[in-house]
């Protein structure tokens, strides 16, 4: 699912995928095209969670930025950015997952995406609780309001 607001977007939901024999995933054709079908993403590391985030270039950007104005954070924002990998889309929606960033998040066959506002989570599916904050009516509650307001 994908909300609009003024500003951005909203990425929601559940896909498990096959990762294929090239360790590559297909990002959603709704998310993909919500994001702006950019040429490239960022993938890096969850610094709290064992999973990766992805996010379109501009956002990963704005974030950095975000970060590097806050009182203490500019250093963690440098590690953020070195540790990130800009992966190119290629045809399909398809991207590559470098092995270092499958082996933090134990994703092997399936990966299961979640969209989570701006950014798109990479999980193991194992990992993941069946229920979901984001099948939640109140996430659904929120959903609906900001649709409203748009």
């Amino acid at each position: 699912m994908v909300a609009k607001n003024d500003c951005s977007y909203l990425i929601t939901g559940r896909y498990d995928v096959r990762v294929d024999a090239s360790c590559r995933v297909r990002i959603p054709s709704g998310w993909y095209a919500a994001m702006g079908k950019p040429a490239h993403v960022r993938l890096v590391s969850d610094p709290q969670e064992r999973c990766l985030d992805l996010v379109a270039p501009d956002v990963f950007d704005e974030w950095l930025s975000q970060a590097k104005c806050e009182s203490g954070q500019r250093e963690l924002a440098e590690e953020f950015e070195r540790e990130s990998v800009l992966l190119r889309v290629g045809a399909g929606r398809r991207i590559t997952l470098p092995s270092h960033l499958r082996e933090h998040a134990g994703i092997r066959d399936t990966c299961a995406l979640l969209g989570v506002a701006r950014m798109i989570k990479l999980w193991n599916p194992n990992a993941l609780m069946r229920e979901t904050i984001l099948d939640s009516p109140l996430l659904n509650d929120i959903l609906s309001e900001l649709e409203k307001k748009s």
